[in-house]
């Protein structure tokens, strides 16, 4: 089964971008991933970036953060630095859903909305990211590069 890859966009008020990857991993190793601390520092951030910390309390209304170090991915800067993102779990779906609020370290003042849906394909899973509300069409686009980025290391991670 070959790696599907896609990311839609859309226009108009709720600016979102949509991600959709298949991964020749169980549904379960996928949510685990996403939701234990110690996995989310091997795989969240590719390239040039390091996890420094994750906590994770994975329940509504628990919150998450991630602290990084380094080049970030989404082109930004050149520069070697630390940033964080945070969020606060909405939904939580055992091996199926996730939804989380996103505020990240170049947008501090938006909050954005993230959902991770996770369903059994021939061969794996497909995991579909949908990220919404952002304030401009730069900060989509800075997002939508980085999640690219992400959820290649995701699939590198979990097929590994």
């Amino acid at each position: 089964m070959n790696n599907v890859q896609s990311i839609e966009k859309s226009a108009g008020t709720n600016l979102k971008l949509q991600a959709r990857r298949v991964i020749k991993a169980s549904r379960e190793r996928v949510f685990a991933a996403w939701t234990k601390p110690e996995l989310i520092q091997k795989w969240f951030m590719p390239g040039q970036m390091v996890v420094t910390g994750a906590v994770a309390d994975v329940r509504p209304g628990g919150a998450y953060r991630i602290d990084v170090e380094g080049v970030m991915c989404d082109g930004s800067s050149n520069e070697i630095k630390p940033a964080h993102m945070k969020g606060v779990y909405r939904e939580v779906v055992p091996n199926e859903r996730l939804q989380f609020t996103w505020t990240g370290h170049r947008w501090p003042d938006e909050e954005s909305l993230v959902t991770v849906e996770l369903r059994d394909v021939e061969g794996g899973t497909e995991l579909v990211l949908t990220h919404e509300n952002f304030r401009s069409e730069e900060s989509r686009a800075a997002h939508e590069s980085g999640w690219a980025k992400v959820l290649d290391s995701l699939v590198s991670f979990c097929q590994g």
